[in-house]
């Protein structure tokens, strides 16, 4: 079971359609959704229209329940405030440009949005393909300060990238 959403980050005054089954319904299967706690009606194909009416993070919950089990899935919509037209301002310690780490080491950074929705620091192998690993995520707009350790011990040799996201 998966949930999906049209829209990542809707802007207010847009409706969001939240598609709760990925296939169909199956007999004895059911399920139901809410929306910052209230319930949501669901369609025939397990689909409910939510309004996007107000800015912020919206938790939204699904359960589905069949004649053996019931699963709860939750997260957040995010609906982008339509008046705020500024971008995220990330910082990164200066002294991380070209660093050769060798022992752990504290990365400071800052994250700066009067309508955040989430961010993210992550490494990666510089050149390799390789997916990037998360080393600290949130919601919350923080000032300059420690907000992850880079070791190197838990590294393949070699150059990385450091990558703050808003």
């Amino acid at each position: 079971m998966r949930t999906t959403r049209r829209c990542e980050f809707p802007r207010k005054g847009l409706r969001i359609l939240q598609r709760t089954f990925s296939n169909r319904w199956i007999y004895g299967i059911f399920g139901t959704l809410s929306a910052d706690g209230q319930p949501a009606a669901l369609d025939a194909g397990g689909r409910a229209l939510l309004g996007a009416d107000a800015p912020g993070a919206h938790p939204v919950e699904v359960t589905v329940t069949d004649p053996y089990a019931s699963a709860t899935f939750a997260g957040t919509l995010f609906v982008r405030d339509p008046n705020d037209v500024e971008p995220p301002v990330v910082r990164l310690d200066p002294a991380l440009a070209d660093a050769l780490v060798t022992a752990p080491t504290a990365l400071l950074a800052s994250v700066a949005d009067a309508d955040l929705a989430s961010w993210r620091l992550v490494v990666r192998a510089s050149g390799t393909g390789a997916p990037a690993t998360v080393l600290a995520q949130g919601g919350a707009p923080f000032g300059f300060g420690p907000v992850a350790e880079l070791d190197p011990t838990r590294l393949i040799n070699g150059l990385h990238t450091v990558v703050l996201q808003a």
